[in-house]
């Protein structure tokens, strides 16, 4: 399957603005705001939403992303739902963006897959992907699937895609034989932050098994997964 090739400008406009908000996020403190985005009632709602479909659908599912404020900090966290609602486990993000270490967010470090339904699920979270012994960890730790949930923030439509340095998961695929599904936002939450979607579906060699086709708009889309055979 070919990849998809949206319209692109210039990426040193895009690395010279990354690299600005990088340095002013830096530089600055926003810890109100990742007091108001760990809210309990927020991860509650994530919690309740996704335990009733995983149990009405008998499967087993992966959320998105939410900040959880624990008895240490706040984290950027994912949960695993077994197919009969229960959690089976949660996962902190490891590499933060400067946006959330200026929200006051920690970094994850437990590197181990979650066990649902027989199966073990590596789940990483967005730039995690970027880190490829941290990934390579995680494979050695048993995992036979890495799903890695992903923002993918735009200021607007169109923004430059970096193909080659925002697809981490061909070359992790490749280095570790395994599997890779991400899935990335997508559309407007308000003006100013735009998720423009590029989902992936990889398979064990980086050959891609399914992708996104239209970036602005929601896709539901499966694949036969090749996994890893299971150490334990």
């Amino acid at each position: 399957m070919m990849g998809v090739e949206p319209q692109m400008q210039p990426l040193s406009f895009k690395n010279n603005l990354e690299k600005f908000a990088n340095w002013l996020l830096s530089k600055i403190s926003l810890k109100p705001m990742g007091e108001w985005l760990s809210q309990k009632r927020i991860s509650n709602i994530i919690k309740r939403v996704f335990r009733k479909l995983a149990l009405k659908h008998k499967v087993i599912i992966v959320s998105g992303t939410v900040y959880e404020r624990k008895i240490d900090g706040i984290y950027n966290v994912c949960y695993v739902f077994d197919d009969d609602g229960t959690l089976a486990g949660s996962y902190d993000k490891y590499k933060l963006v400067p946006l959330e270490k200026s929200w006051g967010v920690k970094p994850g470090k437990n590197c181990y897959p979650i066990y649902a339904k027989n199966y073990n699920i590596g789940v990483v979270i967005c730039y995690d992907l970027d880190d490829s012994q941290w990934i390579s960890k995680m494979v050695r730790n048993g995992a036979q699937l890495i799903i890695a949930p992903s923002g993918g923030w735009r200021p607007y439509p169109d923004y430059p895609f970096d193909y080659e340095n925002e697809t981490p998961q061909l070359k992790r695929s490749v280095e570790n034989n395994i599997s890779i599904v991400k899935p990335y936002c997508c559309g407007w939450l308000f003006p100013g932050l735009y998720f423009q979607g590029h989902t992936q579906i990889v398979g064990p060699k980086g050959q891609i098994l399914a992708e996104s086709v239209d970036w602005g708009k929601q896709e539901i889309f499966y694949a036969d997964v090749p996994l890893r055979k299971k150490l334990y």
